[in-house]
């Protein structure tokens, strides 16, 4: 919410804008990670469970370790459009800083 304040006081080309976008992408990032993870483990786990109560399964079922989902893949690319953002805003303040510099 401080960035959405801060961006309405039009304190755009920040350090600390920039500093917020960057744990903001970040966060997608890692959250689609785990989320990722998380998936998998719970596939291996009861893949290994079946098989240790006796069920057969058929030998054509497959897990695809890097397969994402689409939610998944919306929360990765959310996250990296927002770390480019956040370089966008860091270029953005160096610049209005060399232009605070000039006479």
């Amino acid at each position: 919410m401080r960035l959405f304040r801060d961006l309405a006081d039009r304190q755009i080309f920040d350090q600390q804008q920039s500093n917020r976008l960057n744990w903001i992408g970040q966060a997608f990032i890692i959250y689609a990670m785990l989320n990722t993870a998380g998936r998998l483990g719970a596939e291996q786990w009861g893949l290994s469970y079946l098989e240790a109560n006796g069920y057969a399964l058929s030998r054509n079922y497959t897990i695809t370790i890097f397969s994402l989902e689409s939610s998944e893949l919306a929360w990765l690319l959310m996250g990296l459009c927002i770390l480019a953002l956040a370089q966008v805003f860091k270029y953005g303040m160096q610049l209005r800083q060399e232009n605070e510099l000039t006479i």
